[in-house]
């Protein structure tokens, strides 16, 4: 386990920073624990009712997997290291504190720059 198996869950991760900020409902508590459930998906454990760490959050909302796309994916497997270098990342307490901010200036922005206005890179 290495690098590769962290390279293949990148657009996966990408997507799910997208589907967090999408679904929270503009509650940070809840963004961050839709974050951190990353942790316990790419082992492919869809449910965390045990993990104290999560109030409300506690299983994944997409669809059942189905057989042939579960078989190809590259799951991690829990504690190795592939999964304790992401689990670095997604738990970081800098990050989390970060989104928690993220989504606050995001809403201040969105005040005054609806989403449906497109504004050119200075």
């Amino acid at each position: 386990m290495g690098d590769e198996d962290i390279e293949c869950w990148m657009k996966s991760i990408n997507n799910h920073v997208w589907w967090c900020s999408r679904n929270c409902g503009k509650d940070p508590s809840k963004l961050i624990e839709m974050w951190m459930s990353l942790s316990h998906h790419i082992t492919e454990n869809h449910s965390w009712h045990d993990d104290e760490r999560f109030m409300t959050f506690k299983e994944c909302s997409h669809q059942p997997i189905e057989p042939e796309i579960n078989r190809r994916k590259k799951w991690l497997v829990e504690g190795s290291t592939a999964h304790s270098a992401l689990n670095k990342i997604i738990l970081n307490k800098r990050l989390l504190n970060d989104l928690k901010s993220l989504k606050v200036y995001h809403n201040v922005v969105l005040k005054y720059a609806p989403k449906r206005l497109e504004f050119d890179f200075p």
